[in-house]
């Protein structure tokens, strides 16, 4: 009984493990024009943060600008960032900033 315990968690946590690594990283490039932002401004805004995070396995899934937005009640986004983490680390997190008023 003992055994079959200690193989079963065992073949979950390898499954677990393995199911991270493949999935497909693509790269890809946006072009935004950041002309018209006044950066000095910034600290004046509103923030909204919204976050996926990771811890192993367990994953939380909502880093949209619209719920960045939401949570610090701005209806009008001014200016947006994207903060990475390291997708290969146990413990990460990759977040969207939104400032607007």
């Amino acid at each position: 009984m003992k055994k079959s315990v200690i193989l079963l968690f065992s073949a979950l946590l390898v499954l677990g493990l393995a199911s991270g690594c493949s999935t497909q990283m693509t790269r890809y490039t946006q072009t935004v024009d950041i002309s018209s932002t006044d950066f000095s401004k910034l600290d004046g805004m509103k923030k909204g943060e919204a976050c996926i995070s990771r811890a192993f396995i367990m994953v939380s899934y909502d880093n949209t600008i619209e719920t960045a937005a939401k949570k610090a009640g701005i209806t009008k986004v001014m200016h947006v960032e994207k903060k990475y983490g390291n997708p290969f680390s146990p413990f990460f997190q990759n977040c969207t900033i939104v400032y607007g008023k």
